[in-house]
């Protein structure tokens, strides 16, 4: 346990350059975020965290319509579509992806190289 701790303070430690606390969150003015939200298949899991990343970004000042874009698209319950639904996002030049489940996320990893990537669902 005491390793465990010791380590996790030294990871800790050495990334304190890393952080930065300070960082806006707040949109900046006039310009429209484009983010693509990819998920394995239609369900109320989905949807439910779907709707809490747009609720939690419109509290941020991202607002659908106004200064945020956002692209859905799911696999149809196909893992063999989920890398064609990455590569096509990877290519547009968003701002942003959201991989929901597990093999969505796995697929980002492997395929996205030009977009950050957050995971909210897995």
């Amino acid at each position: 346990m005491v390793l465990v701790v010791g380590l996790a303070g030294i990871l800790l430690y050495s990334d304190r350059n890393q952080r930065n606390s300070s960082k806006s969150t707040t949109p900046a003015t006039g310009k429209t975020y484009k983010i693509g939200i990819a998920y394995f298949a239609p369900e109320e899991g989905n949807d439910l965290c779907i709707r809490g990343v747009i609720d939690g970004l419109r509290e941020q000042g991202f607002v659908e319509g106004q200064n945020l874009t956002i692209l859905k698209a799911h696999a149809q319950a196909e893992i063999s579509n989920i890398p064609a639904i990455m590569q096509n996002f990877d290519s547009q030049a968003l701002d942003l992806i959201v991989p929901l489940s597990t093999p969505c996320l796995t697929a980002a990893c492997n395929i996205v190289k030009k977009t950050p990537i957050t995971f909210v669902y897995v």
